[in-house]
């Protein structure tokens, strides 16, 4: 803390692979070639940035029913930002006969980026994230070329910020006013596309993440 400010920040740069997640909805696709599987996480970032601040508002008065009003204010926040999580491109159906239909991946045919308009407002517009005629169904009876996890999906923002008001009531007794905004801006992030290729909403992105939060309350410390 220095004048009454301080910040703490950190970035990260990491590449975090597995075979395959516990909680992962998607069964290895050939339980005989486990080695395929191997690829990105599914909580892999490669960047992720978060950093917080705190600031002891100076109060322009120093005595009298000013300072009380003007003084003691407090304003906290905290940003992070990071890039999109990895997604898994399947076609749904058991078309390698193992029985286990809903793991099995397309073939790679072509460019998944190739004619792809990423720009926010297409997206939210309904338009695809990747290119859903970069991939094929495989021939009956055969596994899709395609690994696990090769897209990535937005990244995301958000910054939440606190305003705080401490009133010294008595000798050991303090009241704190408490205000809390979580995603402060209002800022709605854009989630995963539809990774299922024969879906009729292949690659569009159909949630966002949720609207500001606020809340307010006083604490009594004694």
């Amino acid at each position: 803390m220095s004048g009454g400010f301080s910040i703490l920040a950190h970035y990260t740069w990491s590449k975090t692979m597995d075979l395959y997640a516990t909680n992962d909805q998607f069964n290895p696709q050939n339980i005989e070639n486990i080695d395929a599987e191997k690829a990105l996480a599914n909580f892999h970032h490669a960047h992720r940035m978060v950093a917080s601040f705190v600031w002891d508002i100076p109060s322009p008065v120093s005595r009298g029913p000013g300072r009380w009003v003007l003084g003691g204010w407090q304003v906290n926040g905290i940003y992070s930002a990071q890039t999109g999580d990895p997604v898994n491109i399947f076609h749904g159906r058991d078309i390698a006969g193992t029985t286990i239909g809903g793991s099995q991946r397309p073939n790679l045919v072509g460019d998944p980026l190739s004619g792809v308009n990423r720009s926010r407002a297409n997206i939210v517009d309904g338009g695809a994230w990747y290119n859903v005629g970069a991939y094929a169904l495989p021939d009956r009876g055969y596994f899709g070329d395609l690994g696990r996890n090769t897209l990535i999906s937005p990244g995301d923002w958000n910054l939440d910020l606190g305003l705080f008001k401490n009133f010294n009531v008595s000798e050991g007794v303090n009241l704190q006013y408490r205000w809390e905004m979580f995603n402060a801006m209002n800022h709605a992030n854009l989630t995963n596309p539809v990774g299922r290729i024969i879906s009729g909403t292949a690659g569009e992105i159909n949630t966002l993440t949720g609207p500001r939060i606020m809340q307010m309350g006083l604490r009594i410390e004694s």
